[in-house]
């Protein structure tokens, strides 16, 4: 026996005792509840009932699953033929409660958001603040006005039994003379064709379908009813609990179900293929139903789902529009004019307000749509709302069906996470957004701009036709050839056609720089287009890069060669945030280019052309006054030509300013994908045999894949704050696709936005 005191064996004996006795008890009360269940709330079906009911679902989705996989692989086709005029969304799947909690609304404040439902649209209006609603969809525009022009038109008890609790024969009753006649062209239209036929709000729309479907005809199949008879006899949430424990399987089963079929449905729920991806590789249903039916209260306060079981709203649970006490504070405000609906997007309702010179944005509640854009569109429409809101007052708030900020623009904003849903501090009732997000403008030292795809009249990038493609890529591949010849020539011309004392000052000609010279000397009039169809991260690294909201930056594109990349970033910009713009190449012949293109666009004052091997030590002679005083370093594509890889990011670090106020990117051609390490055995081998075949038939052309060594050596100096990899194709090798990406990091090692 173990040498212990007495008194901590009596202390540890009665601890025990405690515990057995508290595990008892649990048990005691859970069998009482079981048998109180089976005696209270009867199973509708018996069991053979329920037996041959689930065979037919069984059968039924066996039946339907060629249709499910055509919804699965078209999905974003088909959202996008019937988003903007489908009756989708009958309820706003966001909870304002958390909204309200960090927004401290107040009623000079102006809120632009998503129409969506009009739930949580009506919740700001109880605080007095007005609201911009924008949607493109004009089912979900008339939704809101109705419910808008009921609140000024009705009474409580009639405006309570029409949204609550479906009496919809009361709303065809109402509608002709009192609520049609306040309503405008669009949504008067909608509404006759709708009125006739809808039986409930509740289940209304394509969600509300998908809704009725999944808790009215699902939840029983899988033996879940008892959560529908637990909120109809208002059982306690320590009871519901102990029961919800006491079906641990059949939860299990139904989250399993939801995460194998909602990718099948999620057209349904209006859930673009972009935002289910975010969640890729997690239990996401797991999560979400174990959370509802354990961290909420599904009877008394989570009226998002009781809505969905029971069909209706109740007095108790409902959202606050539908409450008594609110009814009155509604109708003052929405009869003040505080309410304006926009039919359109979220840019065009911008613009509308910049050019009617009205009141400048408080508050952006984005809800999740974010997460359905790609780069460019997040970055073209919050440039264009930072523009129209308070300065000083400005708040972004955005959810996220990622865990993380999932896309660069919103990176740099200095955001701050309000809640997530395995933390739960807020409250959530809905679960469904694995992060929640708020930016307060006046916080963030980065400013998110406009970016282009050139500065062509015609704003599209450079493309070359197949004869083009042909020959210049007959120009690569016979490159060992002709090199030699052009090596061989004397004379090696310099930029403007001589050298340049002030830019060629301390260098020396290479062995690479001979040798890049003669590899794009034949190649520069083809460059830009045959490569706009092979360097694929080219423009995601631009959009990723952030611009100093204080302005008076300098940039050093190391192998910039014709000065493509400024072309991402529109021209009145780069005047009004940079000082100066450094392009540093080895290739003459391509800089000769980037001089006509800077010349072109009227920026010889503020773009400097510097000829020079980046990883000599003389460059710091050639440019003295840059060394630790540069806001932004970027290789793109050229990194992995560069042999002394080490000496070129070593040099850049020197160049930029230290402790994360400097900003490092890299795009280029990657030999591993983030999800490299976690293959299984046999994908594992697969992959390192293509990535060795990848690597040597890029070191052909003396291109040097980005190795996950040379990432390792950056991570010891910086901050990674994006890195994202993508396979690419190659021009006339569509098989080769090696994978590229963008990669940003800050100085030092500072604390990652």
């Amino acid at each position: 026996m173990c040498n212990v005191p007495r008194d901590h064996m009596t202390m540890a004996a009665k601890a025990r005792a405690w515990r057995n006795e508290k595990f008892r008890a649990i048990k005691n009360r859970a069998r009482r509840t079981r048998d109180k269940i089976k005696g209270r709330l009867q199973p509708s079906f018996s069991f053979i009932a329920r037996f041959i009911l689930r065979s037919v679902l069984l059968l039924l989705i066996c039946a339907f699953a060629p249709l499910l996989l055509i919804f699965a692989l078209f999905h974003d086709w088909l959202m996008k033929k019937f988003i903007n005029y489908a009756y989708i969304y009958n309820v706003s799947w966001e909870d304002p409660r958390m909204d309200q909690e960090v927004f401290n609304l107040k009623d000079d404040d102006h809120v632009i958001t998503i129409a969506s439902a009009g739930c949580n649209v009506l919740d700001y209006i109880i605080e007095g603040a007005r609201v911009t609603a924008v949607d493109f969809n004009a089912c979900q525009i008339a939704l809101t006005e109705l419910k808008s022009v009921a609140i000024q038109r009705l009474e409580f008890p009639e405006f309570f039994a029409i949204f609550a609790k479906n009496d919809t024969a009361l709303l065809r009753k109402l509608y002709p003379t009192v609520l049609r006649p306040g309503l405008s062209a669009a949504s008067a239209e909608f509404w006759d064709r709708y009125v006739v036929k809808i039986q409930s709000f509740m289940y209304s729309g394509s969600s509300g379908f998908l809704a009725f479907l999944a808790f009215r005809v699902v939840l029983p199949l899988l033996h879940l009813g008892w959560i529908r008879q637990a909120i109809l006899q208002r059982m306690s949430k320590d009871d519901f609990l102990v029961l919800c424990h006491t079906h641990e399987k059949q939860i299990a089963i139904c989250s399993w179900l939801l995460d194998t079929m909602l990718p099948c449905f999620a057209l349904f729920a209006g859930v673009p293929r972009r935002q289910m991806n975010l969640g890729f590789g997690r239990e996401n249903f797991s999560v979400i139903v174990n959370h509802v039916l354990f961290n909420t209260d599904l009877v008394h306060d989570n009226y998002f789902y009781l809505g969905y079981i029971l069909g209706e709203y109740t007095e108790e649970c409902c959202p606050r529009y539908l409450k008594a006490e609110n009814f009155a504070a509604m109708k003052k405000h929405l009869l003040a004019g505080k309410l304006h609906l926009f039919h359109g997007s979220i840019e065009q309702a911008i613009m509308k307000n910049a050019a009617d010179g009205d009141e400048l944005f408080t508050v952006a509640s984005l809800l999740d749509h974010m997460d359905w854009m790609d780069k460019g569109m997040v970055t073209s429409e919050i440039s264009l709302l930072v523009q129209r809101m308070d300065q000083e007052r400005g708040r972004i708030y955005w959810r996220s069906f990622s865990e993380n900020v999932h896309i660069p623009p919103l990176v740099w904003m200095g955001a701050q996470k309000v809640d997530d849903i395995y933390e739960n501090s807020m409250g959530d009732r809905v679960g469904m957004y694995f992060s929640t997000w708020i930016a307060n403008l006046k916080d963030s030292e980065f400013v998110v701009t406009p970016r282009c795809r050139s500065w062509r009249k015609d704003g599209g990038a450079y493309r070359s036709g197949l004869a083009a493609q042909l020959l210049t890529g007959a120009k690569i591949v016979t490159a060992p050839v002709w090199k030699r010849v052009v090596q061989a020539s004397s004379g090696k011309e310099r930029l403007g056609g001589k050298a340049d004392s002030k830019n060629g000052e301390g260098r020396t000609d290479s062995a690479h720089e001979r040798d890049m010279e003669a590899f794009y000397k034949f190649q520069k009039e083809g460059y830009d287009g045959f490569r706009e169809n092979f360097l694929h991260a080219r423009m995601d690294l631009i959009q990723a890069m952030p611009l100093k909201r204080k302005g008076g930056m300098v940039w050093i594109d190391v192998g910039g060669g014709t000065a493509r990349n400024l072309e991402f970033i529109p021209v009145e910009i780069l005047r009004k945030y940079f000082k100066a713009i450094y392009v540093v190449d080895v290739s003459p012949s391509l800089l000769g280019v980037a001089q006509q293109r800077v010349a072109a666009a009227g920026l010889t004052d503020l773009v400097h052309l510097i000829e020079h091997d980046f990883t000599a030590p003389s460059i710091f002679k050639t440019l003295p006054f840059l060394e630790g005083k540069v806001d932004m370093l970027t290789f793109s594509y050229s990194l992995s030509m560069i042999p002394d890889k080490t000496a070129a990011l070593v040099n850049a670090l020197r160049f930029l300013q230290p402790n994360g106020h400097g900003v490092l990117g890299l795009a280029d051609f990657f030999l591993a994908s983030n999800e490299d390490s976690g293959l299984p055995t046999m994908l594992a081998s697969l992959r390192r045999m293509e990535a060795t075949f990848q690597r040597k038939w890029f070191e052909q052309d003396r291109v040097h894949l980005i190795s996950p060594a040379i990432l390792k050596r950056l991570e010891k100096a910086t901050t990674c704050v994006w890195d994202e990899r993508f396979r690419g194709g190659v021009p006339l090798l569509p098989v080769l696709r090696p994978y590229h990406g963008a990669y940003v990091a800050l100085t030092g090692k500072s604390k990652a936005q």
